[in-house]
C-alpha cells in the first residue's frame, strides 16, 4: 500500500503542477462580465428608436457628408464621435442606431472599470459602482445618445484611476495611460475640462498647504514627468490623430480646441435658459440612490480625512457651483458631478456594509420581510388611489406607512438599535433601487423624447418618425420608388432635415421656398394658410416640444412619478410642414 502511495506522489511530481484552465476567469470576473453584458443589452436594445437631437444630428451629418466628399462641418460637433461615424457609416450604413453605437459601447465598457479599482473602492464598493454605471438612469440615457457626455466621463474615470496609480507607484505606464485618456477626452466633449479644472485646482491647494511640511507635494516633479518628450509625443500624437478624423479632417483640431470655448461659454449664468434649481432637481429626481450613498461616503471620508474622499467632495462641490451659481445647468453637464458621486457612493456602500452587515441574524431578515410587506400593502393602496381618485385609499396608504415608521422608531430606541438600522437601511435601499430601475426603463424605452423628462432638454418630437414614414410612402406612390422623390427643404431646417433626407439623392437645401416651387414635395417651417405654396397640400408635424407644468394636482404628479403617464399638456415649440403636389397636377 505504501509503495502505491509513493508511486502516486512520484507521478504527480513528474507531471508537474496541475494546470487550471482559464485561471483569470474567477467568480468575480464572471460576475462583472454578466453585469457588463446586461448593461450592454440595455443600451443596445432599440438603440435607433428615438429621433436624433440637434447635437447628435450635427456630428452624424458631418461624418455622412464627409464620406460623400463634402467639406461641410457644423459650428459645433464632437470630433471623437465624428471619427467613429466615419468608420461605422463606411462599413455599414448611416443610421440613428449606428450614430449611437460608440457611446453605447463606451458606456458598457465603463461598467468594468471599477473591477480594476477594487483596492480603492473595496470589493463590494466596486461591485456597487459597476451596478450603478450599468443601470442608473442617467448613465443609461447618455449611453444611448450620440453626444460626448459618456465619452468624457469614461476618459475622466480612466484619467483619475491612472493618476491615482501613478502617484502611488510612480510607474511610467500609469502616467502614459493617463495621458492617453486625457488626449482622447480633449476630443470627446467639453465635460473633460471640468475634470481637469478640478484636478488642477485641488493639486494647487494641496501643494500650497504642504509647503511648510517636511515632505511637500512634489508638484514640480509631476509636471516635469508630464512634459517629458515621449509623453508629449504620445499625448500630442493621439490628440492630433483623433481630432483630425484620422488625418482626413484637419478642421477637427480646431473643433476640439473649440470644446474649451463651449465649456467656458456655458459658464455664463443663464446660458442654457434653465433656472438654478434645475441641476440639483435632476440629480435628486434621477440619481437619488447615488446621492444617498455618496453622502454616506462623504461623511465617512471627512471623518477619516482621506485625501481621495476630500478630492471627490471638492470635485462634486466645484461641479455644483458651476451648475447652480453659473451656467452649466443643462443635462449634458450631469456626468461632471455624477462620476465623483458614483465613486463616493461606492466607498459609502463599502463603509455601510462593514458597519451594519456583520453581526446580522435571521431575525433581521424576517423583520425586513415584514416591513417590506407593509410597504407593499401601502403601495397597493396608493395605486388604487391613482386609478380611482378616491382619497380613502390614499389615507389607508399613509396610515400604513405611518404605523410602520412608528414601529421602526420604537424598535430603534427600545429594541435592537443595530438591527433597526440594518432593516431601515435595507428597506430604503430597496425602494431607491426600484425607483432607479423604473426611471431607467422609462428614459431608455418609454419617455426618452417626452418634454416632461428633465433629462430630455429641448427634445426632438417623436413625430419626426411619422414624417420619415410619410415621405417614404409618398415617394413610393407618386414616383414608384421610396427614395427617388424630389424634395426641396429650407436650409434653416438643417441638420435634422438634411440627416433624415440623406438617402434621397434628389433632396436639396434651398434658402427659402419661393412662390412658384417646382419640386414634388417641400419641407418648410409651419406656415399660415395665406403663406402656403400654390398648388400644394400640407401636413404639420411637431419638430420640438416643451412642457409647462402649470397647475398639476398631487394625483397627477404622482401618476407621472410612478407610472410615467403623461400629465398636463405638451405643446409644440417648433413645427414643420410637409407640402406635396397632388398627382393629378
Amino acid at each position: 500500500m505504501d509503495q502505491v502511495r509513493d508511486d502516486g506522489r512520484r507521478a504527480v511530481q513528474l507531471n508537474g503542477p496541475t494546470q487550471v484552465p482559464l485561471p483569470w476567469l474567477t467568480f468575480e470576473v464572471a460576475l462583472y462580465s454578466l453585469i457588463l453584458l446586461a448593461g450592454l443589452a440595455v443600451r443596445l436594445a432599440a438603440l435607433g428608436r428615438w429621433p436624433l437631437q440637434e447635437s447628435e444630428a450635427n456630428t452624424a451629418l458631418a461624418a455622412w457628408r464627409t464620406l460623400r466628399g463634402s467639406t461641410w462641418r457644423p459650428l459645433e460637433y464632437v470630433p471623437l464621435l465624428y471619427d467613429a461615424h466615419l468608420v461605422l457609416f463606411g462599413l455599414t450604413r448611416a443610421s440613428d442606431a449606428a450614430a449611437r453605437l460608440l457611446p453605447a459601447l463606451v458606456g458598457s465598457g465603463l461598467i468594468f472599470l471599477p473591477y480594476f479599482a477594487r483596492d480603492i473602492l473595496g470589493h463590494k464598493g466596486a461591485l456597487a459602482a459597476a451596478l450603478l454605471l450599468a443601470f442608473a438612469p442617467t448613465w443609461v440615457y447618455f449611453s444611448r445618445q450620440a453626444e460626448g457626455s459618456i465619452l468624457t466621463a469614461a476618459a475622466s474615470a480612466l484619467l483619475l484611476l491612472a493618476l491615482y496609480r501613478y502617484l502611488a507607484s510612480k510607474r511610467v505606464r500609469d502616467l502614459r495611460l493617463g495621458i492617453m485618456a486625457l488626449a482622447l477626452g480633449l476630443t470627446a466633449g467639453p465635460g473633460i475640462y471640468t475634470t481637469v479644472f478640478a484636478m488642477l485646482v485641488f493639486g494647487l491647494i494641496l501643494w500650497w498647504r504642504s509647503r511648510g511640511q517636511e515632505q511637500p507635494l512634489n508638484l514640480r516633479g509631476l509636471l516635469a514627468d508630464l512634459a517629458r518628450r515621449e509623453h508629449l509625443l504620445w499625448g500630442g500624437g493621439l490628440f492630433l490623430f483623433f481630432a483630425s478624423g484620422f488625418l482626413v479632417n484637419l478642421g477637427g483640431i480646431g473643433a476640439s480646441v473649440e470644446l474649451l470655448g463651449r465649456w467656458a461659454g456655458g459658464l455664463a449664468p443663464g446660458a442654457g435658459g434653465l433656472p438654478w434649481w434645475a441641476y440639483p432637481r435632476m440629480l435628486l429626481d434621477y440619481e437619488l440612490l447615488t446621492v444617498a450613498l455618496a453622502i454616506v461616503g462623504a461623511v465617512n471620508g471627512l471623518r477619516r480625512r482621506e485625501t481621495l474622499d476630500v478630492f471627490l467632495i471638492f470635485w462634486v462641490g466645484l461641479a455644483l457651483v458651476l451648475a447652480i451659481a453659473l451656467g452649466h445647468r443643462e443635462p449634458l453637464w450631469l456626468t461632471d458631478v455624477l462620476l465623483p458621486l458614483v465613486i463616493l457612493a461606492a466607498r459609502g456602500l463599502e463603509r455601510l456594509w462593514d458597519a451594519l452587515v456583520p453581526g446580522s441574524a435571521l431575525v433581521d431578515g424576517l423583520i425586513f420581510l415584514l416591513a417590506g410587506l407593509a410597504v407593499a400593502v401601502g403601495f397597493v393602496r396608493l395605486f388604487a388611489y391613482l386609478q380611482t381618485g378616491q382619497s380613502v385609499y390614499l389615507d389607508h396608504a399613509l396610515v400604513t406607512w405611518g404605523l410602520l415608521l412608528v414601529a421602526w422608531v420604537v424598535y430603534l430606541f427600545w429594541g435592537e438599535r443595530l438591527s433597526a438600522l440594518r432593516v431601515g437601511a435595507a428597506l430604503l435601499l430597496a425602494l431607491m433601487i426600484c425607483r432607479s430601475v423604473r426611471l431607467t426603463t422609462a428614459v431608455a424605452y418609454q419617455t426618452a423624447r417626452d418634454p416632461r423628462e428633465g433629462l430630455t432638454y429641448r427634445p426632438a418630437s417623436v413625430q419626426l418618425r411619422d414624417l420619415e414614414a410619410l415621405v417614404a410612402s409618398l415617394s413610393s406612390r407618386q414616383i414608384g420608388d421610396p427614395l427617388w422623390m424630389d424634395i426641396d427643404y429650407e436650409r434653416s431646417l438643417e441638420p435634422w432635415a438634411a440627416w433624415y433626407l440623406r438617402d434621397y439623392p434628389r433632396a436639396r437645401a434651398v434658402a427659402s421656398v419661393g412662390a412658384q416651387p417646382q419640386a414634388t414635395a417641400l419641407l418648410t417651417w409651419a406656415r399660415s394658410r395665406e403663406e402656403r405654396p400654390a398648388g400644394y397640400m400640407g401636413q404639420r408635424f411637431r419638430w420640438q416640444e416643451v412642457f409647462d407644468e402649470g397647475e398639476l394636482s398631487s394625483r397627477e404628479r404622482l401618476r407621472w412619478l410612478i407610472y410615467r403617464e403623461p400629465v398636463g399638456m405638451a405643446r409644440a415649440s417648433a413645427e414643420v410642414q410637409l407640402w406635396v403636389r397632388p398627382p393629378m397636377q
